[in-house]
Protein backbone atom coordinates (compact mmCIF):
# COMPACT_ATOMS: atom_id res chain seq x y z
CA UNK A 1 0.00 0.00 0.00
CA UNK A 2 1.49 3.29 -1.06
CA UNK A 3 1.11 6.59 0.72
CA UNK A 4 1.34 9.93 -0.99
CA UNK A 5 1.95 12.24 1.93
CA UNK A 6 -1.51 11.77 3.38
CA UNK A 7 -0.40 11.22 6.97
CA UNK A 8 -3.26 13.38 8.29
CA UNK A 9 -5.85 10.72 7.49
CA UNK A 10 -3.67 8.07 9.13
CA UNK A 11 -3.48 10.18 12.30
CA UNK A 12 -7.28 10.51 12.35
CA UNK A 13 -7.70 6.74 12.02
CA UNK A 14 -5.15 6.18 14.80
CA UNK A 15 -6.96 8.64 17.10
CA UNK A 16 -10.30 6.90 16.48
CA UNK A 17 -8.69 3.54 17.15
CA UNK A 18 -7.12 4.69 20.42
CA UNK A 19 -10.40 6.28 21.54
CA UNK A 20 -12.27 3.02 20.89
CA UNK A 21 -9.62 1.00 22.67
CA UNK A 22 -9.80 3.31 25.71
CA UNK A 23 -13.58 2.87 25.82
CA UNK A 24 -13.21 -0.90 25.56
CA UNK A 25 -10.59 -0.91 28.31
CA UNK A 26 -12.94 1.10 30.55
CA UNK A 27 -15.82 -1.32 29.92
CA UNK A 28 -13.58 -4.29 30.58
CA UNK A 29 -12.28 -2.84 33.86
CA UNK A 30 -15.86 -2.19 35.05
CA UNK A 31 -16.86 -5.72 34.11
CA UNK A 32 -13.91 -7.14 36.05
CA UNK A 33 -15.02 -5.22 39.14
CA UNK A 34 -18.65 -6.33 38.94
CA UNK A 35 -18.47 -9.87 37.61
CA UNK A 36 -17.96 -11.43 41.04
CA UNK A 37 -21.01 -9.73 42.56
CA UNK A 38 -23.53 -11.99 40.82
CA UNK A 39 -24.92 -14.87 42.86
CA UNK A 40 -27.22 -17.07 40.75
CA UNK A 41 -28.47 -19.01 43.78
CA UNK A 42 -29.61 -15.90 45.64
CA UNK A 43 -32.83 -14.05 44.89
CA UNK A 44 -32.56 -11.10 42.55
CA UNK A 45 -33.49 -7.72 44.01
CA UNK A 46 -36.74 -6.54 42.49
CA UNK A 47 -36.13 -2.81 42.69
CA UNK A 48 -39.21 -1.89 40.63
CA UNK A 49 -41.62 -3.77 42.89
CA UNK A 50 -39.99 -2.39 46.04
CA UNK A 51 -40.37 1.19 44.83
CA UNK A 52 -43.91 0.53 43.62
CA UNK A 53 -44.85 -0.88 47.00
CA UNK A 54 -43.46 2.21 48.76
CA UNK A 55 -45.40 4.51 46.39
CA UNK A 56 -48.63 2.58 46.93
CA UNK A 57 -48.24 2.70 50.72
CA UNK A 58 -47.67 6.46 50.55
CA UNK A 59 -50.70 6.84 48.27
CA UNK A 60 -53.02 4.87 50.55
CA UNK A 61 -51.73 6.71 53.59
CA UNK A 62 -52.54 10.12 52.03
CA UNK A 63 -55.84 8.75 50.71
CA UNK A 64 -56.91 7.57 54.16
CA UNK A 65 -55.86 10.84 55.75
CA UNK A 66 -57.78 12.90 53.17
CA UNK A 67 -61.02 10.94 53.79
CA UNK A 68 -61.07 11.93 57.46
Amino acid sequence: METYGNSCSIDVVNKKHTKKSKILEHIQSEYCLKRNNFDPKGPSPNIFMTKLEMRMKAYYKTFCNSRN
